[in-house]
């Protein structure tokens, strides 16, 4: 007897969390595009100063498409909650070569950053 497909079911407040967070991050990740100057937070310093990484050039776009890739895993994930075909293996394997992706591009980035590389 073959089993019946259950479709994947995210929570309503998990869906809108993630929506939110994926907009945000693009917003942000493209204004820091734009302008060419990635800003990553780290800590607040004495006196309420943030202090954090500035990314420029080629630095900044590896990162952008570090948060591409967040934000495209974000989406997916509430797809697949309303796609009710039994392909739930393609959405897991879309989200691990995005999250590879992305970890390469964060690397990238650091690794830019770090040989001041323009």
């Amino acid at each position: 007897m073959k089993k019946r497909h259950v479709p994947n079911r995210i929570d309503r407040h998990d869906r809108i969390t993630l929506i939110v967070s994926a907009t945000l991050l693009f917003a942000y990740g493209t204004f820091c595009w734009v302008s060419n100057h990635f800003f990553l937070p780290a800590y607040f310093h004495r006196g309420g100063r943030l202090k954090g990484i500035h990314l420029y050039e080629s630095a900044a776009w590896f990162m952008y498409g570090a948060v591409i890739c967040a934000c495209l895993i974000m989406a997916s994930v509430v797809v697949d909650h309303y796609d009710e075909r039994p392909n739930e293996r393609s959405y897991k394997r879309f989200a691990k070569v995005a999250m590879y992706a992305g970890f390469s591009f964060f690397l990238l980035s650091v690794f830019a950053w770090l040989t001041g590389g323009a």
